[in-house]
């Protein structure tokens, strides 16, 4: 099951071997971060992207090294949702947005924006958001 940076419940990076090994060699060029990618990237362009670029930060690595150790049994009783930004779909979280559908008792909602809806789609994050917050389990 996916979990935080791009990780499943075994540890293994769903991306490949060389995806990681080209995040490994980002990571270290920049001081064990990920370099922020260009907002152009989630379709973000004109004074939105440059706004968003002014205040991206590098990525700490280790969310994408290190495991989340969990119990698998409790985690899948809870209620899970995913907001899935599909335009432009973010291409570097493809096999994880494959993944991610096909778990059962997961809710899928689709926004058509790109990965940054809290600059694209605000309010309309706001909505999905306080729908799921006040949904019954």
């Amino acid at each position: 099951e996916f979990v935080a940076g791009g990780r499943h419940r075994q540890g293994r990076d769903h991306r490949g071997a060389d995806a990681a090994a080209a995040r490994t060699a980002a990571a270290l060029a920049n001081g064990h971060a990920l370099p922020p990618p260009d907002p152009a990237d989630f379709g973000i362009g004109g004074a939105d992207r440059d706004w968003l670029a002014r205040r991206q930060v590098p990525h700490p690595f280790g969310p994408y090294r290190d495991p989340l150790h969990f119990n698998g049994d409790r985690w899948g009783q809870l209620p899970r949702s995913f907001i899935d930004c599909v335009q432009p779909a973010y291409a570097s979280i493809a096999a994880m947005r494959e993944r991610v559908r096909a778990m059962p008792g997961l809710k899928v909602i689709e926004m058509q924006t790109g990965h940054c809806p809290m600059v694209t789609e605000p309010q309309l994050l706001v909505q999905h958001l306080l729908a799921l917050a006040a949904a019954p389990d």
